[in-house]
């Protein structure tokens, strides 16, 4: 399957809602497919989810997202409701893109802890699960490693069906691994080495080794992006 290409562009500090409308704007004028936010909390980033509701209303067109919310901030149940919302309000233009969570400064600065890298991806993959069952189930009962849901009904579905578009980014084999088993689009993170990033195709080949490896079938109809 051939994908047509998308660009997206990436913001984060609204100083007004003026000006954060007239960068959404923009952007869709620019002809940009979406307008992503990243969820950073020591930076001056703007709170993601608000934000891509203000973008999403001040345009027709334009999908916003998130690049990506950490896992280990929401509870899957909050963030199925605020994404299933948001999809809802934007009428179905919104993706939603999710990570493990990989500053260990910003956990600190919270005082959360920083599990380990597998723990994280762990309750990623978990979390992954139960939204994609919250979003098409009228209940949910879930037990896992890390999480436990119990008889969850009632939930706001999304728009878009049968689920959000997902996009999940990671850099290590396991993430990208999860990330080719659940995900609609994968953002491949560089490999970052003692001496900076290390962008060198035999990595971004064993990258893609990986996620083919993963997805099978599902390999011609992922989306991928760094």
């Amino acid at each position: 399957m051939n994908r047509p290409f998308r660009f997206g562009v990436t913001a984060g500090y609204a100083p007004s809602r003026a000006d954060w409308i007239t960068t959404a704007r923009r952007a869709e004028e620019l002809g940009y497919s979406t307008l992503l936010i990243p969820d950073r909390t020591t930076v001056g980033i703007s709170a993601p989810l608000i934000a891509l509701a203000i973008a999403a209303e001040a345009t027709t067109t334009l999908h916003v997202g998130s690049y990506v919310l950490c896992n280990e901030y929401r509870h899957p149940v909050i963030l199925a409701r605020e994404a299933a919302t948001l999809d809802l309000l934007s009428e179905g233009r919104f993706e939603l893109g999710l990570g493990a969570g990989v500053s260990a400064f910003e956990f600190q600065r919270m005082g959360i802890p920083f599990a380990s890298a597998g723990t994280r991806v762990e309750r990623l993959e978990e979390s992954i699960q139960i939204l994609k069952l919250l979003f098409t189930q009228e209940t949910v009962n879930f037990t896992g490693k890390h999480y436990t849901i119990s008889e969850m009904k009632g939930q706001i579905k999304p728009v878009q069906q049968p689920h959000l578009p997902i996009l999940v980014a990671g850099a290590g084999e396991r993430m990208l691994k999860l990330a080719a088993r659940e995900a609609n689009s994968i953002a491949i993170g560089l490999k970052i080495t003692g001496h900076g990033v290390d962008p060198t195709d035999a990595t971004l080949e064993q990258k893609i080794a990986w996620i083919k490896e993963a997805a099978g079938e599902r390999f011609a109809n992922l989306e991928l992006s760094q």
